[in-house]
């Protein structure tokens, strides 16, 4: 039964040709249409949800109609701390900056770093990313602490092994 459907769907897709080709490609279309606009809501909706609070973590926006600019991740500096002082719902707050070019140095050894971002003691407070050593409490709590990520680290360091990490 089903081998005599096949050859039946064959014919006709044989007998009309061009009207064939189109319906294929458009299914083909709209099927590639589907699962991409599956893979992004995918993606915008796991979008950092892996921290302990994800769900109560919210990023402050700007709009400046002056420029025209709109969804700018710009805000004043002090917004953080009168937002967290004024409003009862906010219960921490971090800022965050972008650095460029900033010299590094460890021991005898000095980088430089074409990207980076500054950032409050209370980031790993609200972002838990995790760590393979230090102390995410105190990680930030001096001026000149410093993060890295294991690549980073590889990179400047060579190879880590797990005395090292």
């Amino acid at each position: 039964m089903l081998k005599n459907q096949i050859k039946s769907a064959w014919r006709q897709i044989y007998r009309n040709t061009a009207h064939s080709i189109i319906n294929i490609f458009g299914l083909a279309l709209a099927l590639a249409s589907v699962f991409l606009i599956q893979s992004w809501v995918q993606n915008e909706l796991s979008y950092d949800r892996f921290h302990k609070n994800g769900d109560r973590i919210f990023r402050v926006v700007n709009d400046w109609s002056k420029y025209d600019w709109q969804g700018m991740a710009t805000t004043p500096f002090p917004l953080g701390p009168v937002l967290k002082e004024q409003v009862p719902e906010v219960w921490n707050s971090a800022r965050i900056g972008t650095e460029n070019s900033r010299l590094f140095r460890c021991m005898d050894a000095a980088f430089y770093e074409n990207r980076g971002i500054t950032a409050d003691p209370s980031f790993f407070e609200l972002f838990s990313f995790p760590f393979l050593r230090g102390n995410p409490r105190t990680a930030l709590n001096r001026p000149d602490g410093l993060i890295i990520t294991k690549s980073m680290a590889r990179k400047y360091f060579g190879k880590i092994g797990r005395a090292h990490v």
